[in-house]
């Protein structure tokens, strides 16, 4: 309705809006209680014009609307403010000021100040500005689009009475190569710039008192609504009180975007909060990805090179993300301008482990087993837990092993009992023991054996429970099973991260190897595995019975002498699990002997201290 009485009384002296004359973006930005909603009138005296364009307007709200060609030479024009829903021209002004001339091309019009005398005196401006209320006209530079589909055109005015002149600083991370961009030095109360182009692409806007160092803003903004402004312009306002205390207010400071672009049309235009930043929980990457194009990767985040490159299983951790921002991943390999992949993180406050995994190009490797894809991509994982209960270790496994078929894992300390079940590639899965994720430390040095769909065992590691005690870890499976068949990439194995330090690479388990028996080397009775070997002060035996037989073990030295008998009983089917102290033992070569119902197997070893 507003804009048709303006049409038409514009029309009655033949002045129209399709011989507009200009544009003009009306901002409301007083956080004076007195003038919480205004209404907007204009006078064009030589005209005999006095209308009222816009009603309503709320404390941080605008009005966008096209100037009319006014051809009456020397017309100049005031800007009457009233209360909110007058509905005459004689209705008394809150404020009104006039102008020189109507105004021609792009205008910003931006109400600031304070009426009430006691705000007036109690919210001085610390650079002596004046705070009383007035219409502030901008002209120059001011821009309603970009043409520019990738950027948005930015200006930053700063319209907070209370607060001094700041710095603005525009940044990704606190890791990425290039120093932060300034887009305001030293800005004062009512400063404002013109409209530059910048990146469409979300951005971290710290406002930090001029002198004071980057690391102590004072207030730090989530521009990640910046991503959505390709080919638009956005007046950016810093309003409200630092310290809202005797305000009669909560118009507490923060910063608002006023978006407009080519199409937008006349009327009501709400502001865009961007809203201050909230930490992220903590994230962990892990790198994982065994091709050997990526064994160092580098990385782009929207668009920004940072100095962190990973290495093959190396891991990062920050608690530095931000919650609700959008980080677009570049995934390079070290030195190439070619991405390999894009990350998307989007945080919440939950802390989240993620791994990258796969290979770049999958026509030069092996398929899964399990028809899944191995293209290079990341994988996320919430909540990421860094700590346990004394006495037990959580652990979360990943399978980033491309070739590999889906495994589970047993140990056999705890009698065979399955800790992961089905796990395939791409998967996380909680280690468990009968459903209970809190894995006892008190297994010690505890055997885990890869098994295979069916049963069989791929392969046997140590896991050192008791030294993570009280933590929550990653486990990842990584590697290739046929390193041949996959550009002799690096081999399967599984590796923990323990998330102690910011960067750091994950650990190898050992792998315990199923020893092959002298006697006959084409096969190893009851699975028997041992570990470490070279051993020092004990040494970890493992061997599987799938029915009920008598087992004796023994340690036998070079002349045949028996220097240490382990066991000698009556196994139930099923996995078992001994360590033995050989502490007492002198450095040199010995032997396991393993007598069960079917056949005797001897197995070499080293005592090195």
């Amino acid at each position: 309705m507003k804009k048709i009485i303006l049409s038409l009384a514009f029309a009655a002296l033949g002045l129209t809006a399709v011989n507009a004359q200009g544009k003009l973006l009306i901002v409301h930005n007083s956080p004076d209680p007195a003038v919480a909603t205004i209404d907007a009138w204009v006078e064009v005296p030589q005209a005999a014009v006095y209308i009222k364009i816009a009603d309503n307007v709320s404390y941080n709200s605008g009005f966008f609307y096209t100037i009319p060609s006014i051809p009456v030479p020397g017309a100049t024009l005031t800007v009457h403010l009233k209360a909110s829903n007058s509905t005459a021209s004689s209705d008394p002004d809150l404020f009104a000021k006039p102008y020189a001339a109507v105004p021609t091309g792009n205008n910003i019009l931006v109400a600031n100040g304070l009426v009430t005398p006691a705000l007036v005196a109690a919210k001085t401006n610390p650079n002596s500005i004046s705070n009383a209320f007035d219409l502030q006209l901008l002209s120059s530079g001011v821009q309603f689009s970009s043409t520019d589909p990738t950027k948005v055109s930015a200006a930053i005015h700063h319209g907070s009475i209370d607060a001094p002149g700041v710095v603005v600083q525009s940044f990704v991370t606190t890791i990425q190569l290039p120093t932060r961009d300034t887009l305001v030095n030293d800005a004062k109360y009512l400063d404002a710039t013109a409209h530059g182009l910048i990146p469409a692409s979300a951005r971290r806007l710290h406002i930090i008192p001029t002198g004071a160092p980057q690391t102590s803003p004072a207030y730090k903004a989530n521009g990640n609504a910046l991503k959505t402004l390709g080919g638009k312009a956005a007046f950016v306002v810093a309003t409200g009180f630092l310290d809202t205390t005797g305000t009669g207010t909560t118009n507490n400071f923060k910063v608002v975007a006023y978006v407009t672009d080519a199409t937008t049309a006349d009327g009501a235009l709400a502001s865009v909060e961007l809203p201050a930043e909230k930490l992220a929980g903590v994230t962990e990457i892990i790198h994982a990805s065994a091709d050997p194009a990526l064994s160092k990767i580098q990385l782009y985040v929207n668009g920004v090179l940072q100095f962190l490159k990973l290495d093959y299983l190396q891991r990062f951790q920050s608690s530095a993300f931000i919650q609700d921002f959008g980080y677009d991943i570049d995934i390079h390999p070290d030195g190439s301008p070619t991405k390999a992949l894009t990350v998307n993180l989007n945080l919440d406050a939950t802390n989240a482990v993620g791994v990258i995994a796969g290979v770049g190009n999958t026509a030069n490797f092996a398929v899964n087993p399990d028809a899944k894809n191995i293209a290079a991509n990341s994988y996320l994982d919430k909540p990421f837990v860094t700590t346990s209960a004394a006495g037990s270790a959580l652990i979360n496994v990943f399978h980033a092993s491309t070739d590999a078929p889906t495994v589970s894992v047993t140990v056999p300390a705890a009698g065979g009992l399955s800790i992961i079940s089905g796990l395939s590639y791409g998967q996380f899965q909680k280690a468990n023991v009968a459903g209970n994720t809190a894995i006892p430390t008190s297994l010690g040095n505890a055997v885990v054996d890869v098994r295979l769909p069916g049963g069989a065992i791929y392969k046997s590691y140590i896991a050192p429970l008791g030294a993570l005690d009280g933590q929550g870890v990653t486990l990842v499976a990584a590697g290739f099973v046929d390193t041949a068949a996959n550009q002799n990439g690096k081999p399967f194995g599984l590796f923990v991260a323990i998330p102690t330090t910011p960067l750091g690479f994950t650990t190898p388990l050992k792998d315990t190897v199923i020893i092959s028996s002298i006697n006959n080397p084409s096969t190893s009775d009851l699975q028997f595995r041992m570990f470490p070997n070279p051993a020092s002060t004990e040494l970890i035996m493992a061997f599987d019975v799938t029915e009920t037989s008598a087992v004796a073990i023994d340690v036998i030295d070079l002349n045949g002498r028996v220097v240490k008998n382990v066991v000698n009983t009556t196994f139930n089917n099923g996995t078992t699990a001994l360590t033995e102290d050989i502490s007492g033992l002198s450095n040199g070569m010995y032997f396991v002997r393993v007598a069960s119902e079917n056949k005797v197997s001897t197995y070499k070893f080293n005592v090195v201290k």
